[in-house]
């Protein structure tokens, strides 16, 4: 159980905040507990039916990240995620419109999709020396690696979009499989299963929940541009940190773990990155390039299932998968 009292990464945590680290062949038991909301650009927000609104409750934060950035690979949190513009953001859409390849440049600038939630432990028998049962803990995921999976669950029962509340809840039974690229091990959540909760909460609980709005360490325009370009490169930077994006401004296609956009300081070899994440493994093999007809390896549908399944975040044919997918869009 990792304990931070000033700064994890790409946040600002309160101290004494456990962080919840997914590990490949366990199962926990855990409840996911709503904060209340204070950012009015949230991505989930719904003014029309009062959804994930300031004052209200919601269950998850949703943000978008930039991985591998400037001399020291860092991942930071994307500024659409709070509704300000980001250099990064704005690059990848001028190099798209001029006909930048994507394998080559464009995967590996574009916006990843991630969540943050509070989560309280359970069941933690497989794991019970890292989580302490009872206390909120918080949980940061990709969203191909737990979101896309509970939200297959919520939408085979529709009677199991309740699990969040707190007086009338339920709990996740989570199975976290292990996978392995190269020398790096990383977690995927296998299965999910809605339990009867032992306890429910009172809204005493939340005074011990964080705002997981107001944890966010997001650099200005300016600090993202120099940490991108280079501060050279600053000199005409024309700044309005205050203009709202439209969500659909960067038109992203489907994006897999990239590799580094390498710059020419690097770190030791055997120095971990203070921010690494094992969610998605930083190498990825040498794709196969393939003219003939396809079939998936991994007995899924070429060109149809393509980036929506947990393999195919290390598949070999995943680019004429997503090409074949695009065709038939």
């Amino acid at each position: 159980m990792e304990k931070k009292g000033s700064k994890f990464g790409y946040l600002n945590l309160p101290g004494g905040l456990p962080v919840f680290k997914a590990e490949g062949k366990t199962e926990v038991v855990f409840d996911i507990i709503p904060y209340v909301v204070t950012d009015e650009h949230h991505l989930d927000a719904d003014v029309d039916e009062d959804v994930a609104t300031p004052g209200n409750l919601w269950w998850k934060k949703p943000i978008k990240v930039h991985r591998d950035v400037g001399t020291d690979d860092e991942m930071i949190i994307c500024p659409t995620t709070i509704g300000k513009k980001c250099p990064i953001c704005e690059h990848f859409k001028t190099r798209k419109e001029e006909g930048a390849d994507w394998e080559d440049e464009l995967k590996h600038i574009a916006p990843k999709n991630r969540s943050l939630f509070i989560i309280v432990p359970v069941d933690t028998r497989e794991c019970e020396e890292k989580y302490e049962a009872g206390i909120p803990h918080l949980f940061d995921m990709s969203d191909h690696l737990f979101l896309k999976a509970l939200r297959e669950e919520t939408d085979r029962d529709i009677d199991n979009d309740g699990f969040p509340d707190l007086e009338d809840g339920m709990s996740l039974s989570v199975r976290f499989a292990e996978d392995k690229f190269g020398k790096n091990k990383f977690a995927k959540t296998s299965r999910i299963d809605f339990v009867e909760r032992e306890e429910q909460y009172t809204e005493d609980i939340l005074e011990d929940v964080p705002a997981l709005d107001d944890i966010l360490k997001v650099f200005s325009y300016k600090e993202i541009e120099e940490k991108f370009h280079g501060a050279e490169d600053l000199a005409d930077v024309d700044e309005d940190e205050d203009e709202l994006v439209d969500e659909d401004e960067v038109d992203e296609r489907p994006a897999r773990k990239p590799k580094s956009a390498r710059r020419t300081t690097r770190k030791p070899k055997d120095e971990e990155p203070e921010d690494e994440d094992e969610d998605e493994p930083e190498e990825k093999p040498t794709r196969q390039r393939r003219t003939s007809k396809e079939k998936c390896p991994h007995g899924h549908k070429f060109g149809v299932d393509a980036n929506d399944e947990a393999a195919c975040e290390e598949c070999t044919l995943w680019d004429d998968c997503m090409e074949a997918k695009e065709k038939n869009e």
